[in-house]
């Protein structure tokens, strides 16, 4: 009997260590749903607001995937990429202004008491818009609970300066748990093409345990 339980609690713990590689949609983890990748935890997902487009369905959290990344070592830290496809982009509008945006928020907390939260950063990983038109789109993200006015990391395009910051990072804590708020927001003036926000990445760098080493005799 106990062989049995055994067998079955390691054919559980196997099967969650393969689907936190699979994308998850995010209806799902509003749902009460979570992700664990190496050492972090991402729990409490929240849907905080969204700001959809006239004459345009909002966006659809069942068609926005969520899957872990990372590998926990220094310049591949474990995190989330976010994918939300065709649902945040604004309609070719050659004569009126177009914005729309999205929130949520989620909790992270570290499962390894000696690797601790000391920064994260954020990367816009796929983009649409036209050249020499107004406009720009952006995604940030602060911790909550700092009191920073400004976003801790935030990435952005601007089509008609040709301006643009793909990835930002910045440093916290070190903490063993924190509140993460995210907004994606496309701002579009009279465009004769559409724009859109398709993917990024959240990620979240871990203190360097250092190992004691036994003196010799």
């Amino acid at each position: 009997m106990k062989a049995n339980i055994v067998k079955t609690l390691c054919a559980l713990v196997l099967g969650l260590t393969a689907a936190a590689t699979q994308a998850i949609p995010l209806a799902d983890l509003y749902a009460g749903g979570e992700i664990v990748v190496g050492d972090k935890r991402f729990y409490n997902w929240v849907f905080e607001g969204d700001a959809p487009l006239q004459n345009q369905p909002p966006v659809s959290a069942l068609a926005v995937d969520v899957t872990a990344v990372g590998t926990g070592v220094a310049g591949d830290w474990f995190g989330l990429a976010f994918d939300f496809g065709n649902e945040l982009t604004t309609p070719f509008d050659d004569t009126d202004d177009s914005e729309t945006g999205y929130w949520f928020s989620y909790a992270v907390e570290v499962l390894d008491p000696g690797k601790r939260i000391v920064g994260t950063s954020l990367e816009l990983t796929g983009f649409t818009f036209p050249e020499f038109n107004f406009g720009f789109l952006e995604v940030t993200g602060h911790v909550d609970g700092l009191d920073l006015i400004f976003p801790d990391t935030e990435v952005y395009a601007d089509p008609f300066f040709g301006d643009e910051v793909l990835s930002d990072m910045a440093a916290i804590g070190p903490t063993s748990a924190l509140t993460m708020d995210t907004i994606a927001i496309i701002s579009a003036w009279a465009l004769d093409d559409p724009m859109q926000i398709s993917t990024f990445e959240q990620r979240f760098e871990q203190q360097n345990v250092q190992v004691p080493v036994p003196g010799t005799l």
